[in-house]
């Protein structure tokens, strides 16, 4: 990717939205920065129990046995999801999903919490004030909310996966709300893109290389040096050899995340408050799920009191997540 692209992208999203004067756009809080990344740890953590709550043989029976079946015997969009996110595997990352069913994902989960513990480690260094206005943003500020959002794809991606995966085994695809069918097949070569990024390479993301390398030489730029956001674009060429395409990927990622800049009516609390709740009835949900995938691998009569009991609950769940994904997504699409 062309950093004078990259740079180019920042100063026109940026212009567009503070021109728009919809939005009071204020400034970024680090303690907002640190709640988000708090959370988003927890949502892999999740993520990782999940993925491992069976061991490799059971999971790749599951997927022999049971949902490549259902996947050729389903009629909605969202049934092809899997196989493109597989076809969009380089050879090493296919080789471990190949291993074991879904551990592509594991695995990938498994580093954005290393990754986001050492920016969280190193937060003072890069947010050395409390706040920062959008003309005081750092281009290390930006790689920071670009590795938020693109831990956020990775593991919603992961929850909605593995949800449907249970469900069509179970006969329950018919249900899940549309939008999480929309967001797999609009994410799938994305994930699937960081996913490889993760397995071929020595990590996704490597604080000292990306962000203290760009410091060490200088090359943090300022968004609004000058008054001006555009200066950025004069230092394209000097600054060019010590960002790596980790770094520019994230950065174009951080584009779509600047409603956090936004502090009118105190929204950002909200939408705190909103990924908290989601995250404990998320929790319960995907166990559920773990729950309802036992009982189909111990070929439990799907009649059964249990079996039915479980299913309401995470239909249950599944009414309150989509309350809370619908109230995010409006705070991080500006609505």
């Amino acid at each position: 990717m062309d950093i004078g692209a990259v740079f180019s992208s920042i100063v026109k999203t940026i212009t567009d939205k503070t021109a728009k004067g919809t939005k009071k756009f204020e400034k970024l809080s680090k303690e907002d920065v640190i709640t988000l990344i708090t959370q988003n740890i927890e949502t892999h953590t999740t993520c990782v129990h999940v993925l491992s709550a069976f061991d490799d043989q059971l999971m790749n029976k599951w997927y022999v046995d049971k949902v490549s079946i259902a996947l050729k015997d389903a009629t909605d969009k969202a049934k092809d999801v899997y196989d493109k996110y597989a076809k969009n595997l380089s050879s090493k990352a296919s080789a471990a999903e190949r291993k074991r069913f879904l551990s592509s994902l594991c695995i990938a989960n498994t580093e954005f919490i290393s990754v986001l513990n050492e920016i969280m480690s190193n937060i003072d260094e890069i947010f050395t004030q409390d706040t920062v206005t959008i003309y005081d943003t750092h281009i290390s500020h930006l790689t920071v909310l670009g590795l938020i959002k693109e831990s956020t794809r990775v593991a919603l991606f992961t929850e909605f996966l593995y949800s449907y995966l249970v469900k069509v085994t179970n006969n329950m695809a018919a249900g899940i709300p549309r939008y999480r069918e929309a967001f797999m097949l609009e994410t799938v070569n994305d994930v699937a893109k960081t996913v490889n990024k993760i397995i071929d390479g020595d990590g996704y993301f490597n604080y000292r290389r990306d962000i203290e390398g760009i410091k060490r030489h200088n090359a943090d730029l300022v968004l609004g040096a000058n008054g001006k956001l555009n200066s950025i674009n004069q230092y394209a060429n000097t600054v060019r050899h010590f960002y790596t395409p980790n770094v520019l990927d994230t950065i174009m990622s951080a584009l779509s995340t600047l409603n956090i800049f936004d502090h009118l009516m105190n929204f950002i609390d909200d939408y705190k408050v909103a990924r908290n709740r989601r995250n404990r009835e998320t929790k319960e949900w995907l166990e559920g799920h773990v729950a309802l995938l036992n009982m189909e691998l111990s070929q439990m009569d799907a009649t059964s009191p249990e079996y039915t009991k479980l299913v309401n609950i995470i239909k249950a769940y599944d009414v309150k997540i989509s309350e809370y994904d619908e109230e995010i997504e409006a705070f991080e699409n500006g609505k």
